[in-house]
Order: C-alpha cells, then sequence, then structure tokens
C-alpha cells in the first residue's frame, strides 16, 4: 500500500469554505453544473436499485471523465447492471473498485466517482486534485499509471473517512472541498 503524506489536516471551516468556492464556480458554469447534478441523480439512482443502468452509468462517467465517451458506449445495458452488481456486491473497497473497471473505458478514478455517487458505503472521488490536497504534487500524479492509483487508493479512502467522521460533514462537501483546496489553494 502507499500512503499519503501524513501533514496535511482539514478543519471543518476551511472544508466548508472550500466546499462552498466549489459550489459557486460550479453554479457559474451550467453545462458543468448540469453536468453534476445528472450524475448526482444518477447515483441515487443506483443506490436505490443495487445496480447501475446505462444511462446512469453515462451520467457518471461522463461528468467525472468525458473523453473516454466512446468507449463506455460500448457497454451494454445488461453488461453494466450485472458488472456494477457484482462490484457493488464485492466484500473489500478495493475489489467493488476493480469490478467496476470491468467496463470498458472505466479507469480506477471514474470507477471511485461510480462508488462515491452510487453506494451506500461513504467513498471519495480519486482525482489528480484531491489528492493534490494531501500534498502530492500534480506533477506527481501525472506520472502514475493505473497500478499506482490503485496502490493509494486504500490510504485515500482510510484518510477521507477519517475525514468524514471528524467533521460529520456530507461526503460529496469533503470531496469538493478537497478538489478546491487541491486545484486552487486553502480559500
Amino acid at each position: 500500500m502507499v500512503e499519503l503524506p501524513r501533514q496535511r489536516i482539514f478543519g471543518v471551516a476551511e472544508l466548508r469554505q472550500n466546499a462552498d468556492a466549489y459550489v459557486r464556480d460550479l453554479e457559474s458554469k451550467p453545462r458543468e453544473h448540469e453536468k453534476e447534478s445528472n450524475a448526482i441523480k444518477a447515483g441515487k439512482t443506483c443506490e436505490k436499485q443495487g445496480c447501475l443502468g446505462f444511462d446512469d452509468f453515462m451520467a457518471i462517467a461522463i461528468w467525472k471523465s468525458p473523453r473516454p465517451k466512446k468507449w463506455y458506449e460500448s457497454n451494454s445495458d445488461l453488461t453494466v447492471q450485472e458488472i456494477s452488481k457484482r462490484s457493488f456486491a464485492a466484500k473489500s473497497d478495493l475489489e467493488r473498485l476493480l469490478w467496476l473497471t470491468e467496463l470498458e473505458g472505466v479507469k480506477t478514478r471514474v470507477a471511485s466517482a461510480i462508488l462515491h455517487l452510487g453506494h451506500s458505503t461513504p467513498y471519495p472521488v480519486l482525482d489528480v486534485w484531491t489528492i493534490a490536497a494531501f500534498g502530492v504534487g500534480r506533477e506527481k500524479t501525472a506520472e502514475w499509471d493505473e497500478f499506482r492509483w490503485l496502490r493509494i487508493w486504500p490510504d485515500y479512502i482510510k484518510r477521507c473517512r477519517e475525514l468524514y467522521e471528524k467533521t460529520s460533514l456530507p461526503v460529496r462537501t469533503v470531496d469538493r472541498a478537497l478538489w478546491w483546496i487541491g486545484q486552487y489553494g486553502k480559500k
């Protein structure tokens, strides 16, 4: 397992302030705001049904990473449902993530977004900017392959779940704050 640097401590006020900055910025971009809203709705549907349907899969995947759209579209509705059911029934965090990477076009970071929005267990979105919030620079993560992203996943989940517990903030709020801090620094 690879671990994140330990020096970074986040307070409730800091996280709220940065999550608010993220939301204000998002609201100024109607297209991006609509994508995130659609992804959140898709995640709620997924959580209720215990699996993803094709349209919900597309909403979440395109929100997280639009470039592999043609690959996402090559998955059938049945494939998406079967793989997401297997993922959501898996016992370990890593196994849940790995099952989702069986879908065409889905890599570690998109799989984390599906779990973040669609699974009842709290999951963070694995992203270059959220990792940067913990002190791992963008220049470093730019060199990471999928194996490296998988290796950081267990510690990243652990650190984020500690934040959820310590702050009692919603998972999505913490994720938005970490993304903003990693992208723009503290507000």
